[in-house]
């Protein structure tokens, strides 16, 4: 287990690790569920699918969005590159951008999550959800203003 922290990057364990383990987490909580176990690394490989899966959505779903409601808008990806090169910080600060989104992700599904089951067995969740809009409105609000912040900074390097 010891090599496999060493070879995950940084990109892995925020965009798909943690947002896993937040979800399953929660879940366990708001709806008194048991969806991880014991064992720590089939807990680990559950995290790690179920955040792989919310960033998916993010990225596929959200994302195009967002876009389409001009909430966030990208500069081609060409000038992207080329600010790239010539300042490496700003792979870093697209990297946080697709964090916040994929956390915005996660409060979403979790949100569509508490109500569907809240449907189904008639339990209210009015504390989770409420939290759930608090946390999906705060990481919609740190992605925009990331995105742009990627934007203006790509650009001012391409202005160079």
């Amino acid at each position: 287990m010891d090599g496999f922290w060493e070879k995950i990057s940084s990109y892995n364990i925020f965009n798909n690790l943690f947002p896993g383990a937040i979800y399953i987490y929660f879940m366990e909580k708001a709806a008194h569920l048991s969806l991880s176990g014991n064992d720590i690394v089939k807990s680990v490989i559950l995290y790690y699918f179920v955040g792989l899966v919310i960033s998916r959505l993010g990225s596929l779903i959200l994302e195009p969005l967002l876009k389409v409601i001009k909430l966030v808008k990208f500069i081609p990806y060409g000038e992207y590159v080329s600010a790239c090169v010539l300042d490496k910080k700003i792979e870093t600060l697209q990297e946080i951008a697709n964090m916040y989104r994929t956390l915005l992700a996660t409060f979403i599904l979790l949100l569509i999550s508490l109500f569907l089951l809240g449907y189904l067995n008639g339990v209210s969740y009015y504390f989770s959800v409420c939290i759930s809009i608090f946390l999906a409105v705060l990481f919609l609000v740190s992605y925009v203003k990331q995105v742009k912040y990627v934007i203006k900074r790509s650009n001012s390097v391409n202005r160079k």
